[in-house]
């Protein structure tokens, strides 16, 4: 687990600011949350500031040390196969989220917990029972705006009232969605959450949005989601992604060499995922 209070300490410790910490690093902003909030900064970042005031990875990072951290893995693994999503494997989700509910977790724990069971609902189609489990979720957030789980719940929940045809409920939690978006480009800081969550949220917004038709929208959201993609050398929801930017190109009338580009890479991620499924690549 991330400590965010051991940089808090050390950086008072040795008189320094915010501010001066942050120089030519990041912003205030994000030193601000990494104290009060835990929110844990990209590694880049983090080694930096670790550098300047006297710290280790190990000093900042429980889990090091941590006996239970052998559950942090169990429910990371978890929660990746539900963004890598196959019907075949929620057997073997279910059974492992199942041999998890009498085990002993912490608050960072039950959280991911509860979401990940509200994700598990939500991929089998069981649209009530994720909104009812992304509640729990909410109430160990406290609903708190600098949690990611606080976000992924709100995304989770409104997708479900979007597929339940309640959409003036949906808009209200894809707005909260899209203010935590709008507020982390803002801060001008790379995103500070494992960036297979942040795509997953672009996915599900972009998809929102350009059912609304809000088709501007929808090209930002769709860039961030690709921009992280090729960040991280991955592939995630790629296919997804270029897909509702064909639609919403459509929309916004973009000339049609670039919408046939849109197209065609979406048709290569379709076929790249077909393929290392089929082959296991991954």
């Amino acid at each position: 687990m991330f400590l965010g209070s051991k940089i808090a300490q050390q950086r008072k410790a040795k008189n320094i600011t915010q501010t001066d910490l942050a120089k030519d690093i990041c912003t205030q902003n994000t030193i601000s949350k990494i104290e009060k909030h835990n929110v844990p900064p990209t590694t880049k970042i983090l080694i930096k500031l670790c550098k300047r005031i006297d710290l280790t990875l190990n000093d900042v990072f429980s889990d090091f040390s941590r006996p239970d951290s052998d559950l942090d893995n169990k429910l990371m693994q978890i929660e990746d196969d539900l963004y890598n999503y196959a019907p075949e494997d929620q057997p073997s989700i279910e059974k492992r989220i199942k041999s998890l509910s009498n085990v002993k977790m912490d608050a960072d724990q039950l959280v991911q917990y509860h979401f990940v069971i509200a994700f598990s609902k939500f991929r089998q189609d069981h649209y009530e029972d994720a909104i009812f489990e992304c509640d729990k979720v909410l109430a160990s957030t406290h609903s708190d705006d600098l949690n990611v789980y606080t976000t992924l719940a709100y995304t989770i929940k409104g997708d479900s009232y979007k597929k339940l045809d309640k959409l003036n409920k949906a808009d209200y939690f894809f707005n909260l969605v899209d203010d935590f978006m709008a507020k982390q480009q803002k801060d001008g800081d790379e995103f500070s959450y494992r960036q297979i969550q942040i795509i997953f949220v672009c996915n599900q917004l972009a998809h929102y949005y350009v059912l609304t038709k809000n088709y501007k929208r929808t090209m930002d959201i769709v860039k961030v989601g690709i921009k992280l993609n090729n960040q991280i050398n991955t592939t995630h929801f790629m296919h997804s992604l270029f897909s509702i930017a064909y639609e919403a190109g459509n929309g916004l009338d973009l000339k049609p060499d670039v919408l046939q580009r849109y197209q065609n890479f979406a048709n290569l991620f379709e076929e790249y995922n077909s393929f290392s499924k089929e082959n296991k690549l991954f």
